[in-house]
């Protein structure tokens, strides 16, 4: 949420998606920590909460997040269900120390019916 408030310089999420997306036909994608996350495309809202976990590092969380929704997105699984594998992807990697050493693989996904 803080990343999206500093690039649109809006000081609330409503605002700073219509600032973005005016004129564009764009894809903002939202990470809101333990809150999951929220996407909108052409004034369609859709969002996905994350799993609860008690987080160990937060580093790279944010980069599994991203890959995850890339994964999924780039796969046709649709924005939902793209955003539902980012928030386990950034949440898993919570896990371990560092960022990389729990990131979620496939068999990760399955665990939760994705």
């Amino acid at each position: 949420m803080t990343e999206l408030m500093a690039i649109s310089g809006e000081k609330d999420p409503d605002s700073a998606i219509r600032h973005l997306t005016k004129n564009r036909n764009l894809l903002v994608v939202v990470k809101n920590g333990e809150d999951g996350a929220f996407a909108e495309k052409d004034k369609v809202r859709y969002s996905a909460e994350t799993i609860q976990v008690k987080p160990i590092d937060t580093t790279g969380a944010g980069d599994s997040f991203d890959a995850g929704f890339l994964f999924g997105f780039l796969n046709g699984l649709g924005i939902e269900k793209s955003l539902r594998i980012g928030c386990i992807c950034g949440a898993l990697s919570t896990l371990g120390i560092g960022g990389t050493s729990t990131q979620a693989g496939r068999e990760d996904l399955t665990k939760f019916g994705l």
